[in-house]
């Protein structure tokens, strides 16, 4: 079996990329990543399964007989997630109108939208998870 002389390993290593080239590299595969996490679409994507998420939860509650058909607070929330999430998917067609509303703060707007669905699928869960713990009234 061959042997590599010593001298070669240290020469290979130090003669690969120099550490600003590292840094650099490390500098934009953090902003492509940054990029990605605020795409608009993605983000409206993920606006989107949350929803549903929440919708199919607030059916078991109303089925339980803890949420009313009635209740203003899910179909507003329905429509102002519909109409935000088509608008982004309509703007996301054109790299003009995609860039417009990211410069808006799109992503921040589906960020809060995303924050604010949770928390009614948080206050659902909550209500479902409370009524198992009440006591048995006969």
């Amino acid at each position: 079996m061959p042997s590599i002389p010593e001298e070669i390993v240290p020469n290979v290593v130090s003669a690969a990329l120099p550490t600003k080239t590292w840094v650099d590299v490390l500098l934009v595969t953090a902003i492509l990543a940054a990029i990605y996490y605020m795409l608009p679409l993605r983000l409206a994507n993920d606006l989107d399964v949350t929803m549903t998420e929440t919708k199919t939860l607030y059916d078991n509650a109303h089925k339980m007989g803890l949420r009313s058909p009635t209740e203003t607070e899910m179909d507003a929330l329905r429509k102002e997630v519909y109409l935000l999430v088509n608008e982004t998917r309509r703007n996301s067609d054109s790299w003009r109108a995609a860039l417009y509303d990211f410069s808006r703060g799109r992503a921040f707007i589906l960020h809060y939208h995303i924050h604010k669905v949770n928390g009614v699928k948080y206050d659902i869960a909550t209500s479902i998870n409370s009524r198992s713990y009440a006591p048995e009234t006969s």
